[in-house]
């Protein structure tokens, strides 16, 4: 037999008979009852502790949307959601905390959810062996680069004017060891090799220091140097050139070669374009010693051509 429950309870039985008429049109078996005794005049009757209105607790579900329209459902009477009741069928066998409230055990499901959550995230985030590994790598590399940079290329620089030959053997083990085809190290190298004269070597070193590092002005300036000690001027010029297409500073240093060369028009063309740029932006022009050197120079080709 189906258990009668207590849904609603009124202070008079004819209070309860709107309900119980809907009830019952929906097939709903209904039965009132007062708490002390049953009343014979339903509408005459004030029972003792209230009148009670009871449906079978198989037909509850059924009945449920009709008791909250009629506003006869305390919050604390309604259905639970359907969190609610899951969360309860998954702890309510637990020692101890099936005695809890299933509030605070949702409370406490949804704290460790959020905990394997963000453990998960966690992992999933962790750097791969590969990217461990080029950290590591990236790391090593950064240290020899500040070591390089603070300690090995100052002592290099301090070396190449009172013991050029220290210097070339310092750069060159360097090169061999832990820094294979570094630029600083091979420019470092060509400044030696010229002050011991070897400019062929020192050559050879500018166009590596270009050609692992970028190309730049005083690199080819470098380089047309020692094509200069070595009589090649076609060499020097062609270098000179590639110099002043990065920076027109260096035209003064191409009329220079032209010059050796004997190019008397090319010398004094470089010249006086170096002297008419100089003069757009150096306000010192007419008290600078070298730059009035360059002028006379640039004259005296003149009275040559003319």
């Amino acid at each position: 037999m189906n258990r009668f429950v207590t849904v609603a309870t009124f202070q008079y039985p004819h209070q309860a008979h709107v309900i119980k008429s809907k009830l019952e049109s929906q097939g709903i078996a209904v039965f009132l009852k007062d708490e002390l005794t049953v009343q014979a005049y339903n509408f005459l009757s004030n029972a003792v502790g209230g009148i009670k209105l009871q449906i079978s607790e198989s037909d509850y579900e059924k009945a449920y949307p009709l008791l909250k329209e009629a506003g006869l459902l305390d919050i604390e009477d309604e259905k639970p959601s359907w969190i609610f009741k899951w969360i309860d069928n998954r702890t309510n066998k637990i020692p101890v905390v099936k005695k809890w409230p299933v509030e605070i055990r949702g409370l406490i499901l949804a704290g460790i959810i959020m905990i394997l959550i963000s453990a998960i995230v966690f992992i999933i985030n962790l750097p791969s062996k590969e990217e461990r590994l080029s950290e590591i790598r990236q790391k090593k590399e950064k240290e020899l680069t500040d070591k390089l940079e603070n300690f090995h290329l100052p002592i290099i620089d301090s070396l190449i004017y009172p013991n050029p030959q220290l210097a070339v053997n310092y750069s060159k083990e360097l090169l061999s060891t832990s820094y294979p085809n570094n630029e600083n190290l091979y420019l470092m190298l060509a400044y030696g090799y010229v002050q011991l004269d070897s400019f062929s070597l020192a050559s050879e070193n500018f166009s590596n220091s270009m050609i692992y590092g970028f190309k730049n002005p005083n690199g080819f300036a470098g380089m047309a140097y020692c094509q200069v000690q070595l009589g090649n001027y076609e060499e020097a010029i062609d270098y000179l050139k590639s110099a002043v297409e990065i920076n027109e500073d260096y035209k003064s240093q191409l009329a220079s070669v032209y010059e050796l060369n004997e190019d008397w028009s090319s010398a004094e063309k470089y010249y006086s374009e170096y002297i008419e740029e100089r003069e757009k932006w150096d306000r010192n022009n007419d008290i600078n010693a070298d730059f009035q050197k360059v002028k006379l120079k640039r004259d005296s080709i003149r009275g040559l051509i003319d």
